[in-house]
């Protein structure tokens, strides 16, 4: 298993301060790149914490995340989580069950949750 260390600012309470600290990124060892897909990211909508990055393919509405088509993460991926849960606020995310056509392991996003971003647009934002 590999880690990634990202430097994030945290901003505390409306007086400004901000407080560094280091979130750990985890790959996800199930990844397999897909063709034709473009890449989200995914933030709690509770506390704008990054959750994942996810590879979507095609254009209809993002109701779902498929195990294999995470790439990487601020959860560890390679356990088994009943659900998903922000680890900066605890909010649940997603809940994990396995599709019927395909039997394939998915977690079903709670609506309200989540924001999704597209990764080519953030990077455009930071530069």
């Amino acid at each position: 298993m590999s880690l990634l260390h990202k430097d994030v600012t945290k901003k505390r309470n409306c007086n400004s301060v901000f407080t560094q600290f280091i979130m750990i990124i985890y790959k996800n060892p199930n990844c397999k790149k897909i063709r034709g897909s473009h890449i989200l990211e995914v933030n709690c909508a509770f506390c704008k914490h990054y959750i994942a990055t996810y590879q979507k393919v095609g254009e209809s509405n993002f109701v779902k995340m498929y195990n294999d088509r995470i790439i990487e993460g601020s959860v560890d991926f390679s356990k088994y989580h009943g659900a998903i849960f922000c680890p900066n606020c605890g909010e649940r995310i997603a809940t994990r069950y396995t599709t019927k056509p395909d039997k394939k392991e998915a977690y079903r996003l709670v609506p309200s949750a989540f924001n999704k971003v597209s990764a080519k647009r953030n990077l455009r934002r930071k530069v």
